[in-house]
């Protein structure tokens, strides 16, 4: 860390979490995380912080793993897929854990994953490649477009990698209201409001984050690498300013 410059690092898991896992394995391993980090961070003040690791798909796990991380544990927030199956995070399966996190205005990391309908679909192209950017931005829309965005106003959800494919995206999102007036009313401050309320770490991007657009750092809320960046910085500072898009 200090080689590279990095004064504090986070924690947090990558897919496949612990899927692989029948319930009672995975809220076992998610405390033994978690009570590790716990002590990581304790032991080296100042140079790490914990996102929870979460054993999703287990609602009443994660209710009970989300109080002891963040209240027990002081964890600074909470990491959960994009995914988990074929449920992507605004599922109605999955509304009493948003609600929680909402309740307590959590900072929730989010990390790509493969979902089940979509894995091995192109031989030799590994879904790193192009479907964890996919799964992201299918669970950024499910948020929106589902309405939970604008419902849970107080959840602060953090997407890796710029948003996956959603910058290129972007002006479809914006439009799709207009042309479904059901959609329109599950969004009533507008794509673009839900879209600036989210942020956006910046490792591994290959669109540009400054300039014009709906998707530049000048309109939405970018963070550092992921490596990198604190949680605090989700909860105090609100990032770039809300200029009129072009």
């Amino acid at each position: 860390m200090d080689k590279a410059g990095v004064l504090t690092a986070l924690t947090s898991i990558t897919t496949p979490a612990l899927r692989f896992l029948d319930e009672a394995g995975a809220r076992k391993l998610a405390r033994e995380c978690n009570e590790y980090t716990a002590k990581l961070v304790a032991d080296r003040k100042g140079r790490f912080g914990m996102f929870a690791v979460m054993p999703m798909p287990s609602v009443e796990g994660t209710l009970h793993e989300i109080a002891y991380a963040l209240d027990t544990l002081k964890a600074d927030g909470i990491g959960l897929l994009t995914s988990y199956g074929d449920k992507w995070l605004s599922d109605p399966a999955f509304a009493s854990v948003l609600e929680e996190l909402n309740r307590r205005k959590a900072v929730v990391y989010t990390h790509p994953t493969t979902a089940n309908c979509c894995g091995n679909l192109i031989p030799d192209v590994p879904e790193a490649i192009i479907e964890w950017g996919t799964d992201t931005t299918r669970t950024i829309a499910s948020l929106v477009f589902s309405g939970t965005a604008a419902r849970l106003a107080d959840l602060r959800i953090i997407f890796s990698h710029g948003g996956g494919t959603l910058p290129f995206l972007a002006e479809r999102f914006l439009r799709l209201p207009l042309n479904n007036r059901t959609l329109a009313a599950r969004v009533p401050n507008g794509v673009i409001a839900e879209l600036r309320r989210f942020y956006y770490d910046t490792s591994a991007i290959a669109w540009p984050t400054r300039g014009p657009g709906p998707m530049s750092c000048r309109a939405v809320q970018c963070l550092p690498s992921h490596s990198h960046f604190s949680a605090k910085t989700v909860g105090a500072s609100p990032g770039a300013k809300d200029p009129t898009p072009s």
